[in-house]
């Protein structure tokens, strides 16, 4: 018993100590409306906020007659200027990457993907949109 407390302790202390912020040209997983930093190297950070996550794809139990889309809004902020960037898969309504300029330098941010992939037992999930972000 007392191994267990000890070592459930000791990973509790690990997770909370071993918080890093991701590097550039990392994959990196937003939840909706909890900003993750980013750092950027010697020009600084760059804050990043998931304010949209449409994701329509056909449920991965499912048979559909279309495919679906996935569709991020994301903020992105540098020294308290925001960008707004719209990534997706569909035709119309974005490009699955972008360029953008944060503190003075031009970067390349693209969508990966979102989990988990619908299915028709995980419809009411919360999900999360995974990013990279890379100089351009």
């Amino acid at each position: 018993m007392k191994r267990t407390l000890v070592g459930l302790l000791g990973g509790l202390l690990a997770c909370s100590c071993g918080k890093t912020t991701p590097q550039l040209g990392q994959d990196v997983a937003l939840v909706p409306k909890q900003p993750v930093t980013l750092a950027l190297g010697s020009p600084g950070h760059v804050e990043a906020t998931l304010t949209e996550l449409s994701d329509s794809r056909c449920p991965s139990d499912a048979v559909c007659i279309w495919a679906g889309t996935l569709m991020a809004t994301v903020v992105l902020t540098d020294d308290g200027t925001a960008q707004t960037v719209r990534l997706g898969y569909q035709k119309s309504y974005a490009a699955d990457s972008v360029n953008v300029t944060l503190n003075r330098q031009k970067y390349w941010v693209r969508l990966l993907d979102a989990t988990p992939y619908p299915s028709t037992k995980n419809m009411g999930q919360l999900r999360a949109a995974t990013l990279r972000l890379r100089p351009a």
